[in-house]
């Protein structure tokens, strides 16, 4: 199931509305083409969300410059949090250690993690 862009924006500006404040709106505005999560991203922000949770570039296996230079994109378009979500099994893609602490080191607004990789190794490399 997909949702064009009206209802993506309709369904942000909802959530958002509806939650007033009372909790904090994470977003997520991953897309496999980088202007695109830009966009989505803008527009979380623009509608009220507190932050946003993003995928790298999924199911073609990119670089992690090219990985680098997708979020640098985003990050530079938005204010708000950036939360890196990395899910290895269902992106295609995972993002090493040393690639989180590249970003979070580079983007200012790159503060908070979703490792679903399943690999408590990882998960200690990366809070290292």
């Amino acid at each position: 199931m997909t949702i064009n862009d009206d209802e993506r924006r309709l369904i942000v500006d909802t959530y958002v509305s509806h939650i007033a404040g009372r909790i904090p709106v994470i977003v997520g505005t991953m897309n496999a083409h980088t202007p695109t999560a830009v966009r989505y991203s803008s527009e979380a922000q623009e509608l009220g969300a507190d932050g946003l949770m993003i995928l790298p570039p999924y199911y073609y296996t990119p670089t992690d410059d090219e990985i680098f230079k997708y979020f640098a994109a985003i990050s530079q378009a938005v204010s708000i949090p950036i939360m890196l979500y990395n899910n290895p099994v269902t992106s295609n893609v995972d993002m090493s250690a040393e690639l989180v602490a590249r970003m979070c080191r580079a983007f200012e607004n790159v503060r908070y993690i979703k490792e679903s990789s399943q690999d408590l190794g990882r998960v200690r490399d990366v809070i290292e």
